[in-house]
């Protein structure tokens, strides 16, 4: 275990203004690829309280399987508060030293290297979804957001599972699914994204179809029936908000 020590902003900053400022991509790229991790000037840290174990970490974590890892990632982190998971530091931090190993392996830094560094190793676009972006913080984040969720809702009661991060593997096994939930205003509602990722799960072992395809038509309809009069309802009354919606996707073609 160690206690963790993550860079100021000022560092979190020039590390940004290098990525958008280097003007060679193919050597930028070599500097991210030929480090082991970054080396930062002790005046550039800030010692935290925040302990872990990121040799046991590092032996979990899964380049293949955004499910395994992001589950590792908050369970490590089960106990961090929302302000510190907010704290674009830690993860940037995280990234460039103790997991830029897995960052690396997760994100091959090819085609477009600086558009990667920036939204993968750093955070790039709003703050609603840039941590959804960055390549460790987006793990925590889907943990959160799925994890138990009828032990945060009463009206989800109906949908316990044994596994407590069932909705965290079905989020995360899809992109599609990461971008529809996180890219829409309904997403950040707990009942609406837990039913949004049940419909997608029932319909998915119902039909053969692409769950791409899938994801996209649903939140399609997500965001149409979404209205006042069905939200009031749909919040009291999440089993019918799920039935309600597979009901209209039998009129879709899929």
């Amino acid at each position: 275990m160690e206690n963790l020590k993550v860079i100021r902003t000022s560092k979190q900053e020039s590390l940004t203004r290098e990525v958008e400022l280097f003007k060679d991509e193919k050597q930028l790229a070599q500097n991210y690829i030929n480090s082991e991790g970054f080396i930062f000037e002790e005046a550039d840290l800030i010692p935290t309280n925040l302990k872990l174990d990121i040799e046991e970490i590092n032996s979990k974590l899964n380049p293949k399987s955004d499910s395994e890892s992001s589950i590792i990632i908050y369970e490590s982190l089960k106990n961090l508060n929302l302000i510190n998971a907010s704290d674009k530091r830690l993860w940037t931090t995280l990234c460039h030293k103790q997991f830029m190993n897995y960052v690396q392996d997760r994100w091959p830094l090819k085609d477009t290297p600086r558009s990667i560094i920036l939204s993968r190793w750093l955070f790039n676009g709003t703050d609603r979804t840039a941590f959804t972006r960055n390549a460790i913080s987006r793990l925590w984040w889907a943990g959160h957001l799925t994890a138990e969720p009828w032990k945060k809702e009463p009206s989800l009661e109906f949908l316990k599972n044994d596994d407590p991060y069932k909705y965290t593997r079905i989020m995360t096994d899809v992109a599609q699914l990461w971008f529809d939930i996180t890219e829409r205003e309904w997403g950040g509602n707990l009942i609406y994204r837990i039913c949004f990722l049940e419909t997608f799960d029932r319909i998915s072992k119902s039909k053969n179809v692409s769950a791409t395809f899938l994801s996209r038509e649903l939140s399609k309809i997500f965001t149409g029936v979404l209205v006042a009069d069905v939200v009031l309802v749909a919040h009291k009354e999440p089993q019918a908000l799920i039935e309600y919606v597979e009901e209209l996707t039998s009129y879709l073609e899929i």
